[in-house]
């Protein structure tokens, strides 16, 4: 699956890839799952237990300013206005950034107590004003507890050193996510790509399905969504959200 999340500048947890911001200023054009965000002349990066900081003021010799262990199991890291969401495991880290670009952690949000080092969780996260939106997703297997979780979960983030968790939707294999102007796009590796209307962003409600396909990850670029399957890039035109349209599909 990696190799199609590298599709949409991300990474599991080796290679990095690069990142743009996107024309709002606050959030950046990458998939869900990235391991890398560049902000500025800064890159931030993610392994499977550290967040590093790079000074890339000059690009030809990348300088390390930072590193920090995290946690284990980290799979994800977005930014919105000045704030670094990474996502592990079983837990959503909040930092925010020190007049020198350095990350410092505010708070830490467990997903579930009762957990474990192969619990096979998927959790990529996306923010925006004081909503955090997470989706888990869990492989039933002998190695993973045999345990399956499979959500969507909203976080009121108006205090960062105290999230609070809003409400949880039970979803079908929930991946990659992504915000428009008023909905939230959400793949699904069983159901296609599922459209949630967020006028009231702490109650997303189900609107549209577009199946035929496993969903994985997806990029929001103004009016362009661009949705990764298997074998198959989707690009669909969201100019207007209440009647999203297929532009292409692109085999891989």
């Amino acid at each position: 699956m990696c190799s199609v999340y590298l599709l949409f500048i991300t990474g599991c947890t080796g290679p990095f890839a690069t990142s743009d911001e996107s024309d709002s200023g606050n959030e950046v054009a990458v998939g869900s799952y990235s391991t890398m965000i560049v902000l500025a002349n800064k890159l931030y990066a993610v392994t499977d237990t550290k967040i590093f900081t790079f000074d890339i003021s000059n690009t030809v010799k990348p300088q390390l300013m930072d590193s920090q262990d995290i946690g284990s199991n980290i799979e994800s890291l977005f930014h919105y206005n000045g704030l670094l969401f990474v996502g592990s495991a079983n837990n959503m880290f909040i930092y925010t950034l020190d007049t020198s670009g350095i990350p410092r952690r505010e708070s830490t949000s467990q997903y579930h107590e009762v957990w474990g080092p192969d619990i096979c969780n998927s959790d990529p996260i996306v923010a925006r004003s004081n909503i955090a939106y997470v989706t888990l997703s869990t492989t039933n297997s002998a190695r993973c507890f045999a345990r399956e979780i499979n959500e969507l979960r909203i976080y009121d983030i108006s205090d960062i050193r105290n999230p609070a968790l809003l409400s949880i939707l039970e979803m079908s294999k929930p991946k990659g996510l992504g915000l428009g102007k008023k909905k939230l796009y959400i793949c699904d590796e069983n159901l296609g790509l599922i459209v949630f209307d967020i006028k009231d962003p702490s109650k997303p409600v189900q609107e549209k399905i577009f199946d035929g396909y496993p969903a994985y990850d997806l990029i929001v670029k103004n009016d362009l969504l661009i949705v990764s399957s298997a074998r198959s890039l989707y690009q669909y035109d969201i100019s207007d959200e209440n009647n999203i349209r297929l532009l292409s599909k692109i085999e891989l």
